[in-house]
């Protein structure tokens, strides 16, 4: 916990380096990063109904450990989110695009890795997928 409390300072302390103002678009590239983060969430936490899988990331896998728990995975990426905000909110609006869009993109490509390793489905029942195009992996 000591390590996102630090996160968190850091992000808030950069974030008062604000220059270009907030548009309606940063908004909305903000909010689908969130999304991607959610999903990402969600998956991560169906590794602990799953034994034979470990956390892969290693950043990830330094804070919350090679099994996560329900409750430090949804803390660690609500500490994530705001601090992406926060980011976002200190750059210059050249560079913000390029910030959401490249979280979004990671975030996005982890819950697909997530899915391919079979994390998208009923961990009681690995053989129905959650969603349609979530496949196990065989």
């Amino acid at each position: 916990m000591k390590r996102i409390r630090t996160i968190m300072l850091l992000s808030i302390l950069i974030s008062g380096c604000a220059s270009d103002p907030w548009t309606k678009t940063d908004t909305i590239f903000e909010l689908v990063y969130v999304a991607s983060i959610a999903a990402d969430a969600y998956t991560t936490t169906e590794i602990q109904h799953h034994p034979d899988i470990k956390e892969r990331q290693p950043v990830t896998r330094f804070i919350l450990g090679d099994n996560p728990s329900t409750s430090e995975t949804w803390q660690y990426f609500a500490v994530l989110g705001l601090s992406h905000y926060l980011i976002a909110r200190s750059l210059p609006a050249s560079w913000r695009r390029w910030w959401q869009v490249g979280g979004t993109s990671y975030h996005g490509y982890m819950v697909y890795r997530n899915c391919d390793t079979g994390l998208c489905g009923d961990p009681e029942s690995p053989d129905q997928p959650f969603c349609p195009d979530c496949q196990p992996i065989k």
